[in-house]
Formats: C-alpha cells, sequence, structure tokens
C-alpha cells in the first residue's frame, strides 16, 4: 500500500524572512543595474534627436545645391509666388510648419520633418565677379540647436545684383 509523508517541523525549506531578504538584495541589484540602461535609453534619444536635426540640414544643404549650382536664373523671393512656370521651382521655408518645401508647377513637397525654424538666403559677388549664393539653415528640435552655413557657385548666372539682405525663399529657372 502506499505510504503518506507527514511534514515535520525540522524539515529544511525556505523562510519567509529568507524570501524577503532575496528579493530585497535582487532590488539592490537591479538598481544599480538599471540605472545606466535607462540613463543609456535617454542619452540614445538624445543622440537621435541631434541625427535627426543634423540629416535634414545636410539634406536640405544638398537639395538646394544641386537645384542651383547650374540654374539659368535665380530670384530670391520673400513669399510663396503664386505660380510657376514648368522650368520654374521653389525652395523655401513654410514658417507655419518649421519645414522647407519644394514647390514647382505640379505642386508641393516637404523635404524635411518639423525641425527647420530657419532659412536665409543672400546673393553676393567674389572678387572675380562670380555670383555665389550663401544660405543659412537652422534646426531646433526638443531644444537641441544646429546651424549650417554655405554657398554654391552659380555657374550659369553672371551679371546678378549682390543681394545681403536675408530672404526665406529662392526661385530657380532651370
Amino acid at each position: 500500500m502506499g505510504t503518506i509523508k507527514v511534514l515535520k517541523n525540522n524539515e529544511d525549506g525556505f523562510t519567509l524572512i529568507e524570501l524577503i531578504l532575496v528579493i530585497a538584495v535582487i532590488g539592490i541589484i537591479t538598481t544599480f543595474l538599471g540605472t545606466p540602461l535607462i540613463n543609456g535609453f535617454n542619452f540614445f534619444k538624445q543622440d537621435l534627436n541631434h541625427v535627426n536635426i543634423q540629416e535634414d540640414l545636410r539634406f536640405t544643404s544638398t537639395m538646394i545645391i544641386t537645384y542651383t549650382e547650374y540654374a539659368k536664373s535665380i530670384s530670391l523671393i520673400d513669399s510663396e509666388p503664386a505660380s510657376f512656370a514648368s522650368n520654374e521651382i521653389c525652395i523655401m521655408l513654410d514658417q507655419s510648419n518649421d519645414t522647407v518645401k519644394y514647390l514647382d508647377s505640379s505642386g508641393e513637397k516637404r523635404w524635411t520633418e518639423s525641425t527647420i525654424t530657419d532659412l536665409a538666403f543672400n546673393l553676393i559677388k567674389k572678387d572675380n565677379q562670380q555670383n555665389v549664393l550663401q544660405f543659412s539653415i537652422a534646426g531646433n528640435k526638443d531644444g537641441e540647436a544646429y546651424n549650417l552655413d554655405s554657398q554654391v557657385l552659380l555657374n550659369n548666372i553672371a551679371g546678378e545684383t549682390e543681394i545681403t539682405s536675408d530672404y526665406i525663399g529662392i526661385l530657380i529657372t532651370e
């Protein structure tokens, strides 16, 4: 027949105090290991914001250079044109959304997220009378701000008047 085992008071096992001590030690270890982990996630998020802002600034700069370097004519503008010829495009800051937009006869396209807070264009002449488009782009996201200043030699445009006040957009004839 089967036997029934009866527990006695002197048998081995864990007491409530031992379990509480183990849980407390695990809690202390988790605190020491968890804090650097949480800080690492915060630094990652901050670095990701830096990367996103810098990416938007560089992309915008590259596109401005690409469209203006061999343009046939350039006009600096303060507001969005009402209409476009088929060979014209407009690059400008949309101040209501903090984005850079590209406009042509077919419609509007946004280039960036809501991180570009300032875009300024100037037309200057170099000593050798070559026209240079100088531009400045500023970005800001979650308190992190960056600026990018650049210029592009306008290879196909001669004899333009120097314009040194800041404009938020540029109308390009290709």
